[in-house]
């Protein structure tokens, strides 16, 4: 059976200590508010099929301060891309928040760094 996949924007809510305590999701991102300062976002791309279920997902975590969307997945840089169709949505939604999408505050942004330099599968996910 053929593995299909779906993307899906994830707003992580964390707390004091960088746990995710909090999660939601959108399919389109360019209609959505701005960021809590205790939040960050992140793209998910999702593989599955209907006799496994979800069999694999890979992250694109967003640069808040930056306004940066990553050109690929974490996971496999090499392979996972993030489409055009994505990248416009988002382009869109920044220019919506005249490049202040709000998120993670400076007192977070340590935390940010060193989630970015955490292998996904050690992180605290929701």
């Amino acid at each position: 059976m053929r593995d299909l996949k779906s993307y899906e924007w994830s707003f992580r809510t964390l707390d004091k200590f960088g746990d995710c305590y909090d999660l939601d999701h959108a399919d389109d991102i360019s209609k959505c508010g701005g960021l809590n300062e205790d939040e960050e976002l992140e793209l998910v791309l999702t593989f599955g099929n209907e006799a496994d279920g979800i069999t694999h997902r890979a992250y694109a975590l967003v640069d808040h301060r930056n306004c940066i969307l990553p050109e690929t997945f974490e996971e496999n840089p090499n392979g996972y891309k993030v489409p055009q169709y994505i990248r416009k949505q988002f382009d869109k939604w920044v220019k919506r928040h005249n490049n202040d999408v709000g998120g993670l505050s400076a007192k977070s942004e340590a935390r940010m760094a060193q989630l970015l330099a955490t292998p996904i599968k050690e992180r605290n996910q929701c």
